[in-house]
């Protein structure tokens, strides 16, 4: 029963790592404009670095819907959530609850604490299905 409960949760949570990746990349440039305007990270490199993290939300994505829970996943995971967390966190001491946060691109619009909401609640669900599989 666990198993059945850490692969639906897992099977969620990876259409929702490939439509977040999916709805950055057309038109990828909103997105590239949002880590410009958001970050300390310049035009040249906002081309990269857009392109990176799509291509992890879509490789995470894949890895999820398919239930590879190898403790590496999992983590590696936990860690990008926790770091949108971070920046999402700054963003509302910063500029308060204003604007968009990109987490969906032109698809979905959300502010900064409802992003940090979403957030939170996928932290919980990876950590369900790490102590799912992992803490026997």
């Amino acid at each position: 029963m666990k198993r059945i409960i850490a692969v639906l949760i897992s099977f969620c949570l990876g259409l929702l790592f490939i439509f977040s990746g999916y709805s950055k990349l057309f038109p990828i440039e909103p997105f590239e404009y949002n880590i410009v305007g958001t970050t300390f990270i310049g035009w040249q490199w906002s081309v990269f670095v857009a392109r990176i993290i799509i291509g992890l939300e879509l490789f995470l994505g894949v890895l999820l819907l398919f239930s590879y829970h190898h403790k590496s996943t999992i983590l590696f995971a936990f860690a990008m959530v926790s770091v949108f967390s971070i920046h999402l966190t700054y963003q509302l001491i910063a500029s308060g609850n204003s604007g968009d946060c990109g987490c969906f691109g032109n698809m979905l619009s959300m502010t900064p604490l409802q992003g940090l909401l979403k957030n939170l609640g996928i932290l919980v669900l990876l950590a369900i299905i790490y102590r799912l599989d992992f803490n026997f």
